[in-house]
């Protein structure tokens, strides 16, 4: 497939540039470190900005619940919880 644009990206590992994705679901490799950048609706999303904000939230919601499964977590939260009710 040949490009006729000239628009380029940084490539969300190293930002060496990288040509931009021409549709949607192409996928662009970096030819300096090899990451890869998808367009998705005309947006590219970089793969670690996706992989760190999963792990985010998933930190978020799992975290209190991998806290209060520990028999020490379970008692810290339990004086937290009875300080603040009275």
């Amino acid at each position: 497939m040949e490009r006729t644009s000239t628009a380029s990206i940084s490539c969300p590992t190293c930002n060496f540039p990288i040509p931009a994705p021409s549709s949607v679901g192409e996928q662009v490799r970096c030819a300096y470190c090899g990451g890869i950048s998808e367009a998705i609706q005309g947006i590219t999303i970089p793969s670690t900005v996706f992989v760190g904000f999963i792990s985010f939230v998933a930190g978020a919601i799992l975290g209190p619940a991998f806290w209060q499964a520990a028999k020490g977590g379970a008692v810290a939260l339990e004086r937290i919880a009875r300080e603040r009710i009275k």
